[in-house]
């Protein structure tokens, strides 16, 4: 079972495609990809990809998510996360390269 297990969390795609927030540490990261998710574009899912990337970091921990909500619109902020949840465990099972598909 554990090699089962272990399997799950093996990486067997290419994280190239991906781009990464820019910022020296995770809370610079987290503002950014949060100002990027509040602001009106075409494709906002690598975003949302992202930031549950980032949260995962913190092991979706209350107080990685009360950063997160500090730069997300209060009234939006519960569902963005979940939202961001729900990306991050899609696009990390099939890969992150059927972010940028059309």
């Amino acid at each position: 079972m554990p090699e089962f297990i272990n399997d799950l969390h093996s990486v067997t795609y290419d994280l190239h495609d991906v781009e990464i927030p820019p910022g020296q540490n995770w809370k610079e990261k987290v503002t950014h990809t949060c100002q990027k998710i509040s602001t009106v574009e075409n494709n906002q899912l690598p975003y949302y990809y992202n930031l549950g990337a980032l949260l995962e970091e913190k092991l979706w921990t209350k107080e990685a998510k009360k950063i997160a909500k500090k730069w997300l619109p209060q009234t939006k902020a519960n569902e963005i996360l979940l939202a961001t949840k729900r990306a991050h465990i899609l696009y990390s099972t099939h890969g992150p390269s059927y972010l940028y598909l059309s």
